[in-house]
């Protein structure tokens, strides 16, 4: 059974695509008043720039950086650093936030996992602030449980050791979590008495007949789903890691994408959308 879901954020919460239209468009606007480079010849550019930085810099949260993006197209340029580098970035973040709307059935999709008992978590590739403010901007913070990023974990989607830090934080929350039939002290004294629970030897852990109960047991991987848009990097990541996975994936699904991954696509479950989910409980292993 599944305890904990874990979700991808871009083109998986909200349409990155959508979001990123909006953004290249006021950043493009941006450069050509600015420098009278013509919008598409920027954005060409520095969508070259991104390419070269993967390469460079390899599987890493710093490669998703449009501060460092942005700081090398001026470079090339010979135009000024400053304020021009910051001035891009805040202006391409805004506009993407503020493009950013959750994906239809998703709020409600969350809501129906906790009243399941699940906690749900976030695993993304890139670097965390934005990742917070895009959380913040569609609404979804409250329904959230604990979150890792590839700046986080210092390591990228499907890396194993990504995997492995969100089993890790799944655990980390689950030992913090209240649990029923638990007492539950708040405040000081409750922060001791969850270290001194976490802490004990297990003959010192308190028998249930005593009225008060442990911590649920650990996590394994087997009792996490994770659900993104990426077959090769959410997919393919979490069922290498004995995870179970979900491809959140809206379009039809092409013959290339047939063949390129048969094997992902035997084991994992297809979503087309999150309300229909809700009327498939099965097909995600919460019952």
């Amino acid at each position: 059974m599944i305890r904990s879901v874990i979700f991808d954020i871009d083109d998986t919460l909200y349409s990155y695509k959508n979001a990123d239209r909006a953004a290249a468009k006021a950043l493009g606007s941006y450069i050509e008043r600015q420098f009278g480079i013509p919008t598409q010849d920027a954005l060409d550019e520095i969508n070259a720039i991104m390419y070269v930085n993967f390469d460079r810099m390899g599987p890493v949260a710093a490669s998703h950086s449009r501060v460092i993006r942005f700081q090398n197209f001026l470079e090339r340029h010979d135009l000024p650093l400053f304020p021009h580098t910051a001035k891009m970035t805040e202006l391409y973040w805004s506009a993407m936030v503020g493009a950013a709307v959750p994906e239809r059935g998703i709020t409600e999709f969350m809501q129906a996992l906790r009243r399941r008992g699940c906690t749900i978590g976030i695993g993304s590739n890139m670097t965390a602030y934005i990742q917070y403010k895009k959380i913040e901007q569609i609404g979804l913070g409250p329904l959230i449980d604990y979150v890792v990023t590839s700046e986080d974990a210092c390591v990228e989607k499907p890396e194993p050791g990504f995997f492995s830090f969100c089993l890790q934080k799944a655990n980390e929350f689950e030992a913090r979590r209240p649990h029923a039939g638990r007492t539950e002290l708040r405040g000081a004294a409750g922060q001791k008495a969850r270290f001194q629970e976490r802490t004990m030897r297990p003959d010192q852990v308190p028998d249930p007949a005593s009225g008060t109960e442990p911590a649920a047991a650990a996590l394994s991987a087997e009792e996490i789903l994770f659900i993104g848009d990426n077959i090769r990097f959410d997919v393919e990541g979490a069922l290498a890691a004995g995870m179970h996975a979900a491809w959140y994936h809206p379009a039809e699904i092409t013959e290339k994408e047939r063949s390129g991954h048969a094997d992902a696509l035997s084991k994992c479950a297809v979503l087309t959308d999150f309300s229909s989910a809700l009327q498939q409980p099965d097909i995600l292993l919460l019952q």
